[in-house]
């Protein structure tokens, strides 16, 4: 996600933020795994690559922000906390009030 470079008006203006649903619960180091991906990575999604995470290069992302679900809540939680310092880039919210899908096996049996 871009957001306008109108910088004098917005702090975060002009900075490029990953956006992820958290939906399920996944284990702490995976999610880990998966934040550390987009902290780190430099190129553009599709690139080669060699450029995906180059040294000396700025990341791609200013900040990562988790959307979660009730149930995945406590693990991205417990996983942004084990990036250390590198986890103040990493912002959570939860889904809006009425925003979450419905169990599977409940939409399967209607």
């Amino acid at each position: 996600m871009h957001w306008p470079s109108a910088a004098h008006e917005i702090a975060w203006a002009g900075e490029c933020w990953a956006i992820e649903a958290e939906l399920t619960r996944k284990t702490v180091s995976r999610t880990t795994a998966i934040m550390r991906e987009l902290l780190t990575r430099t190129g553009d999604y599709g690139c080669p690559a060699a450029d995906a995470r180059v040294p000396g290069r700025p990341p791609r992302h200013a900040r990562v922000l988790y959307i979660c679900a009730p149930p995945a809540l406590p693990t991205v939680a417990r996983a942004r906390d084990a990036l250390g310092s590198a986890g103040a880039r990493v912002e959570i919210r939860s889904l809006p009030p009425g925003a979450a899908l419905p169990d599977p096996a409940r939409r399967a049996a209607t």
